[in-house]
């Protein structure tokens, strides 16, 4: 079954493209993903040939054949991205690269935009993943006319995507959209403090944090400041 896998996945039938997959070999192929993973993270790069583990920053390592394997089966077969996806999730490994070169793709069949929200903050893995799919789905600037819900939604992504540059190291980058969250959240709560003021603050300590990072302690202070006034109230 393994070998039918391998041929489905990289496409290595007549004319290089399998048709899809029966949910009999959907299945097999979910475990195959598994497998794959497994494999790599347990055989060793040669060269060196030293045992093959999680790189402390999350990505891959062992045998580059498993690698280019897994690329390979997500270019053949994006629509299996669902169970590659949850493999790399729990685990990390080979698996990661294919996604991310999948999510390259202007025609990906990655929900970009759910990924950039829903990969856990801190997924050493998945990191650059995520900030792929939040810079690819960076909300447009507001406009006068936008309601609150949608003022709302983009202080929201922007203050993850400031999050996910920080984590991937690219702090300065990151200080701009924090910001702009600040913007719109202190917008949002002269309107409504009841309903915004919380996440003012939330956003107010997140810059606090950005700028914490990327060595502006002083400038850190005045939100983090105003953050913790706000939550006295």
């Amino acid at each position: 079954m393994y070998t039918a896998c391998l041929n489905h996945l990289a496409g290595q039938q007549s004319g290089g493209h399998a048709p899809p997959p029966s949910p009999h070999l959907r299945s097999e192929i979910g475990r195959f993903c598994d497998n794959l993973d497994r494999a790599g993270a347990r055989l060793p790069a040669t060269p060196p040939a030293e045992p093959a583990a999680q790189k402390p920053d999350g990505g891959p390592s062992g045998d580059p054949a498993i690698c280019d394997l897994a690329v390979t089966a997500l270019r053949q077969h994006p629509d299996l991205w669902e169970e590659a996806y949850a493999v790399a999730l729990h685990r990390g490994g080979v698996l990661t690269p294919a996604l991310e070169n999948l999510a390259t793709r202007e025609d990906t069949p990655l929900p970009l935009r759910q990924l950039a929200a829903e990969i856990p903050l801190g997924h050493a893995a998945l990191r650059g993943l995520a900030l792929h799919a939040a810079l690819r789905t960076r909300p447009t600037p507001p406009t006068a006319d936008d309601d609150a819900e949608r003022l709302a939604d983009i202080a929201a992504r922007l203050g993850t995507l400031g999050i996910r540059l920080s984590e991937a190291g690219r702090r300065e980058e990151a200080l701009a959209p924090t910001q702009e969250a600040v913007t719109i959240r202190r917008r949002l709560a002269e309107a409504s403090p009841g309903a915004f003021l919380s996440d003012l603050a939330m956003s107010l300590n997140n810059l606090g944090n950005r700028l914490s990072e990327a060595g502006r302690r002083e400038e850190a202070l005045a939100p983090t400041q105003e953050a913790v006034t706000i939550r006295r109230r």
